[in-house]
């Protein structure tokens, strides 16, 4: 990507993601985060989920990054961490997911650091509830999915700024 000047690559930004997803899921569940197949969407659907949304800003660009997953996985990952039963989404629940999500970003942030610039996440926030779509202004959407106990765990990202 060149608009603005920007240094950094969506391979870059996709295997960070995929990296620091594996590792943090790993030490928080025990268990392996799965690879599927990245695709690039003009919009993605979700049923029944939970969204963390957080602006990130690397270099010259801002880019919105989602992770989302269904409300049944949001339940079985808040579940494992407190080492008991959650079957309603509350606001601990929603606490161990935006956490989670942090972690994630922001380590992985950290792995995408360019010469003295390092990426800054930006406001953070949590969509959750049926038949939604989301799509950006800007352009494509980078999804990067993979298998969570039996389910879809998704990353997702795409520019929504560039700044000359």
């Amino acid at each position: 990507m060149c608009k603005g000047g920007i240094s950094i690559v969506y391979t870059d930004i996709v295997k960070a993601f995929r990296e620091n997803s594996k590792d943090i899921i790993k030490q928080l569940l025990n268990i392996d985060l799965l690879d599927k197949k990245v695709e690039v969407q003009d919009y993605i659907f979700f049923n029944n989920h939970i969204t963390v949304i957080s602006g990130v800003i690397i270099d010259d660009v801002s880019f919105q990054f989602t992770i989302s997953m269904p409300k049944e996985l949001g339940l079985t990952i808040a579940s494992k961490i407190l080492g008991v039963p959650i079957v309603i989404i509350d606001e601990s629940c929603i606490n161990i997911i935006l956490e989670m999500t942090k972690l994630i970003i922001g380590n992985s942030c950290l792995k995408l650091k360019h010469e003295e610039t390092y990426p800054k996440m930006t406001s953070i926030g949590v969509i959750y509830g049926d038949n939604y779509r989301y799509m950006l202004d800007d352009g494509k959407i980078v999804y990067i999915p993979f298998s969570l106990f039996e389910q879809e765990f998704i990353i997702a990202f795409g520019p929504i700024q560039f700044h000359e």
